[in-house]
């Protein structure tokens, strides 16, 4: 099997914007035709875009993947088997173009550093038919607060079959208007409890004065 095709390597201060059989034969595929990608895995790497918007029918078949933290043109379907994967290990990946997803999703997030992926889309993101997972790339817990894995400007379909959250977070699938999902993490009750004691004391502490 081929190693993975790198987007984006050959540019240090400007973005590697090409059409993707061009790229293709930058990184030496010199016979390539529409074909070829399917025996590797894409990374966009963070100056890169990749640019498939003249390509009717683009997909990340079985046993495939798309990674990395570089830009997406054009319409995008991760097929059954396929996987989507922002970042290389955490970070975001963005998409100009419907992104449909009937494979995997697979968001890591750093509880030691409270970060997450994201995969940011600017058209449709359809999630029906996808299995989402989540894998912690740290020791700890996350810190309470909301973590962002999955936004679009357009229409947001959330899983059928929705994954089991980490512990300690829900997942709310009507994130921004429904336009997005995002773990939620909120404080143990015990450590409400001691809040609310304090403000107690704080506010007795107000009156006595």
């Amino acid at each position: 099997e081929r190693k993975p095709i790198a987007i984006g390597l050959t540019s240090t201060t400007q973005p590697k914007t090409l059409n993707f059989i061009a790229q293709l034969r930058n990184l030496g595929y010199a016979n390539v035709n529409k074909r070829t990608y399917f025996e590797s895995s894409i990374v966009v790497k963070s100056l890169g875009v990749l640019d498939v918007s003249d390509w009717s029918g683009f997909n990340i078949p079985d046993g495939r993947s798309l990674s990395g933290t570089g830009s997406v043109v054009g319409d995008v379907l991760v097929a059954a088997g396929g996987s989507i994967e922002p970042g290389e290990s955490v970070g975001a990946l963005t998409a100009t173009g419907n992104v449909t997803v009937a494979g995997g999703f697979e968001v890591e997030y750093d509880s030691d550093v409270d970060t997450i992926d994201k995969l940011a889309v600017t058209g449709d993101l359809d999630l029906a038919d996808a299995t989402v997972t989540f894998a912690d790339l740290g020791a700890g817990s996350l810190a309470p607060g909301t973590y962002v894995f999955a936004l679009c400007t357009g229409t947001f379909t959330a899983p059928a079959s929705p994954p089991t959250p980490p512990s300690g977070a829900t997942i709310d699938w009507a994130y921004n208007s429904g336009q997005g999902a995002a773990l939620v993490v909120v404080p143990e009750p015990s450590v409400l409890i001691l809040l609310s004691l304090a403000g107690l004391a704080l506010a007795a502490w107000r009156r006595r004065r």
